[in-house]
């Protein structure tokens, strides 16, 4: 066998290692899209499946509210007497009540 021979069997040798290598690979992308978007199935099922638990448990308490003739109202505190705390610099304020009282706080740390 000569040279030129030698040469276009390692030429068609390579060639098929090439496409063997990209057949390869894309079954490996293929099984791990799959895997990939079988997975995310799962958690979107399991939140699916939680949001569907918690409607069930709230819509039985309504009923048995309704059935045992319950109800459950806040208490409405009375706030006239409470102080007033503004944060100018954030921009927020709150009402809280007049004997409470911040300990060990420095402001400079925020």
């Amino acid at each position: 066998m000569n040279k030129r021979g030698l040469t276009i069997i390692v030429i068609i040798l390579l060639t098929v290692a090439i496409a063997i290598s990209i057949v390869i690979g894309f079954c490996v992308y293929k099984k791990n899209k799959q895997e990939s978007t079988n997975n995310n199935r799962v958690q979107k099922n399991v939140q699916v499946e939680n949001e569907i638990k918690k409607s069930e448990t709230i819509l039985k308490f309504e009923k048995y509210l309704r059935e045992n003739g319950e109800k459950i109202e806040l208490e409405k505190l009375d706030t006239t007497n409470w102080k007033t705390y503004t944060d100018k610099k954030r921009g927020f304020s709150f009402k809280y009540p007049e004997d409470w009282y911040a300990i060990g706080i420095d402001s400079s740390e925020f």
